[in-house]
């Protein structure tokens, strides 16, 4: 009989790429809706705020990955669900980058906010 193997290792990789897509959905959100949010993440004025965009969603998911694999590295899990959540969160970070989405989440913001 065969020695099983830990699927934590794959399962953190797999679970932290969905989270990083959630962040750079979450971060092209804040950067197309909230005021400040250009400024704040423009790091590379050549590239604008699509540089602070990137940089977050690639610290996150390295942080994560990171995180995740030190605690799983020598568990079993359960796989189908953390794969399910990850391309949940995969979904979601897309959503967040497609303009008539942005577009609409900033409209109605700005409704909240009496701004204009």
């Amino acid at each position: 009989m065969k020695e099983r193997l830990a699927n934590g290792p794959a399962a953190a990789a797999i679970l932290a790429a969905g989270i990083g897509c959630f962040a750079f959905g979450l971060a092209t959100l804040v950067e197309h809706t909230v005021g400040p949010g250009r400024q704040a993440l423009t790091l590379y004025p050549a590239v604008g705020s699509h540089s602070g965009t990137t940089a977050v969603a690639v610290v996150v998911w390295v942080a994560t990955w990171c995180a995740l694999h030190s605690r799983w590295r020598a568990l079993e899990v359960d796989f189908s669900r953390v794969f399910l959540g990850a391309l949940l969160l995969i979904a979601l970070g897309t959503l967040g980058t497609f303009p008539p989405f942005y577009h609409a989440v900033g409209t109605a913001v700005s409704a909240v906010l009496g701004t204009s």
